[in-house]
C-alpha cells in the first residue's frame, strides 16, 4: 500500500514537474521572451508578471477550447486575426484558420463575415456572460 501512494505521489510530482518545464519552453520559445536587463525590483516583478500572465491567458484559452489546438498554433493565429480600415467605418477580415473556428464555436461568436461595420465588431466585442 505504501509503494502504490509513493508511486501515485511520484507521478504527480513528476507530471508538475514536466508542465512547469513545459510552461517555461513555452515561454521562452512562443512568447520570445529573453533576459531583459532591469534594475529595479519594481521592474523586474513587473516583467515577471506579464510574463505569467501572458502564460496563464493562453492556457486558460488552450483548456476552454478543448486543447486540440497547441499554445504555439493559438498565439500565431491571434497574431494574425486582423482587420484593415476599408472606407465609412467598415472593416475587412483577412484572416481565418482552424483555430479562430473553434473560438467561434466554444463561445458563440459569428467571425464569418470578411467586412464588418465598427457597430457590429462592438457588438461582438462587448462584453457578455458565458457559460463555459
Amino acid at each position: 500500500m505504501l509503494f502504490k501512494l509513493y508511486s501515485i505521489g511520484s507521478w504527480r510530482c513528476l507530471f508538475w514537474k514536466n508542465s512547469i518545464e513545459e510552461s517555461f519552453k513555452i515561454i521562452k520559445s512562443e512568447f520570445k521572451t529573453r533576459p531583459v536587463f532591469v534594475s529595479t525590483e519594481e521592474h523586474i516583478e513587473a516583467h515577471f508578471l506579464i510574463c505569467f500572465v501572458t502564460l496563464l491567458v493562453m492556457r486558460v484559452l488552450e483548456q476552454l477550447i478543448g486543447k486540440c489546438h497547441s499554445v504555439r498554433q493559438i498565439r500565431n493565429s491571434l497574431a494574425s486575426y486582423s482587420c484593415s480600415y476599408l472606407d465609412q467605418n467598415y472593416y475587412l477580415f483577412d484572416y481565418r484558420d482552424d483555430v479562430i473556428l473553434t473560438m467561434e464555436n466554444t463561445f458563440g461568436l459569428d467571425l464569418s463575415k470578411k467586412i464588418m461595420p465598427l457597430s457590429e465588431i462592438k457588438r461582438i466585442t462587448k462584453y457578455k456572460e458565458t457559460k463555459i
